[in-house]
Parts: structure tokens; sequence; C-alpha cells
């Protein structure tokens, strides 16, 4: 189909021939339009060069004027639990007592993403606070989590490296996808991800906690630069009772 495109955009063929193919690609709007605009460059310097003449049929610019636009595929959200099921989730976790349930009961009380825990070293966690380097961030930015008693519980012994090891040994971290089997064995239809909206839309919100402070929370970029660097320390604080409440909650405390 996208040879075909290519071909009637340059050898100038009928325009509804050439709408067919565009339709066929309606539904992966991300590549249609890539293609399309690199059809366009081609062109472009063929008729900077003289191989071709008239406009560029091709140009992204008024092309819609007689077209449908691409459509955008639609937002899958991953599957959450209902924060009312938490508590029950979290005592099955704790009794299994292995690191791949730990690992999964610990992001769920800090309402981490599964590779930040993951990717957890003993050296990221001073005190009560769990400072993830930025390097390990989707956004790229320093990320602080302050950690419950609950939580600290679930470190387990302190070790060299990472604090949720492999089975070979904590040189390396837990499996990739060690914590989603785990989970979709106990419950099947929730992803680990999914339990960051349990926190926050579901408990947070209902618990009244503001949507900038769960936002925050879930490392999601809050005010400028500045502003984060300056109140790092103040953010923290201003997290912990909210992730102390958390905590309780999902402990059944």
């Amino acid at each position: 189909t996208l040879a075909g495109l290519v071909t009637m955009v340059v050898a100038d063929i009928d325009t509804p021939d050439i709408e067919r193919h565009l339709a066929t690609w309606a539904d992966k709007a991300a590549t249609w339009k890539k293609t399309l605009v690199r059809i366009e460059k081609i062109l472009d310097v063929a008729i900077a060069r003289k191989y071709r003449s008239g406009d560029n049929p091709a140009r992204w610019e008024g092309l819609f004027e007689h077209l449908p636009r691409p459509k955008k595929p639609a937002v899958k959200h991953h599957a959450a639990l209902d924060a009312a099921d938490v508590p029950a989730l979290m005592r099955e976790l704790i009794a299994l007592d292995r690191v791949d349930a730990r690992a999964l009961a610990f992001t769920i009380l800090t309402a981490a993403r599964p590779e930040e825990t993951r990717g957890m070293k003993w050296s990221e966690i001073v005190g009560n606070i769990w400072t993830v380097p930025g390097e390990r961030m989707k956004q790229g930015n320093e990320h602080s989590v302050p950690l419950s008693s609950a939580a600290l519980k679930l470190l387990g012994k302190r070790g060299d490296a990472f604090v949720f090891p492999s089975r070979y040994g904590d040189k390396k971290p837990l499996g990739h996808n060690a914590m989603l089997e785990l989970l979709q064995t106990l419950r099947p239809d929730v992803h680990v991800h999914g339990m960051r909206a349990t926190f926050s839309g579901d408990w947070a919100a209902k618990a009244g906690y503001s949507l900038e402070l769960r936002e925050m929370a879930l490392a999601h970029a809050v005010g400028d630069p500045t502003f984060r660097a300056y109140n790092r320390n103040k953010l923290i604080e201003l997290r912990r009772p909210m992730m102390l409440a958390y905590s309780k909650f999902a402990t059944g405390k």
C-alpha cells in the first residue's frame, strides 16, 4: 500500500486513487503523517533539481481541505484495581514473602513505576527517603519518595547493589516481567502500572488530596524546573502525610 501511494504521488496519478490508498492508512495516524512528510521532502528536492515540475502533491499544508484527517488511535489505559481491593491484595503479597511480591507491594505503596522499583539500588535510600536519579525517570528529572515504615519493611536485608535482586544475586535486578506475572496470577485483569491510577485517581482523589499533590507523587512535572529544584525538600514533606495515609490504608492499619 505504501509503495503504491508513493508511486501514484510521484507519477501524478488521479486523485481518487490516491484517496483510496490514503484511506487504508486512516487508523495509522503517526505512520501516515511521517510517511507523507518524507514523500513531501523527496518531491521538494526533485522540484528544486528540476526532475519534475508543478506543485508538490504531497504537501501537508492544505491537504485536509478535501480529505478527511487520519483518526488518532484510541488511548489505552492500563487496567487498574479498585482502591477498596488494595488491602486484600497487599495481604496476599506480604504473606508470599518473596522478592517479586515484596517489590510489587513496595511499588503499590510508593505509586512508583515498575521499572523505577526494579532498578532501585541501596545507595538511593537515605533514611526514609528514596531518591531515583533522573536517568532512571521517564521525564529525566530526579524524584524523591518519602517512605512509610511499611514500605521500609518491604526492602528486606540491606545489600550492596539492587534492593530487589534477580534469582542470580543482587548484581542484577528483578526480572523485567516478574511483578506483572505475579500480579496477573493474583488479579488477572489488573496491570502493575494501573496501580498508579488506583492510588491517584481512586484513593487519593476520594480522600480529598489535591491534583497537584497527586501529580507530584506520580513524578509528573508540576511547576517549572526552578520551582522543583528550590522546593525539593518542601515538596517531599508535603507528600509525606499523603503517602503515610495511603500506606496505612493499603496495609489495613
